[in-house]
């Protein structure tokens, strides 16, 4: 498989979650490698993305300095949202 090609910041951040999503576990170097682009950067968009709220890291068996990248479970992101929407929701009916 070729490697795929993008552009900006964001577009990388995209790209990764995708590959997150359809490839829970995957490690970092393989992502790199789909991508043909230094680890760094893609640790950076996993980063942003663990920031988010979007994507967990669990530690590999293999090795403990290894990191698998999950995305987060859309009823943790869902409970979150209701979170944000309730805590809004009480901060307009107390003014």
């Amino acid at each position: 498989m070729p490697p795929i090609r993008i552009g900006n910041d964001l577009d990388i951040i995209e790209k990764v979650y995708c590959v997150v999503c359809e490839n829970p576990g995957k490690l970092t170097e393989d992502i790199s490698k789909e991508f043909d682009m230094p680890e760094e950067k893609i640790n950076s968009a996993l980063e942003e993305l663990e920031r988010s709220g979007l994507v967990e890291f669990k530690i590999a068996r293999m090795s403990p300095t290894v990191k698998k990248s999950y995305p987060v479970e859309k009823s943790v992101l869902m409970k979150e949202k209701f979170k944000k929407e309730l805590k809004k929701f009480l901060q307009e009916s107390l003014d």
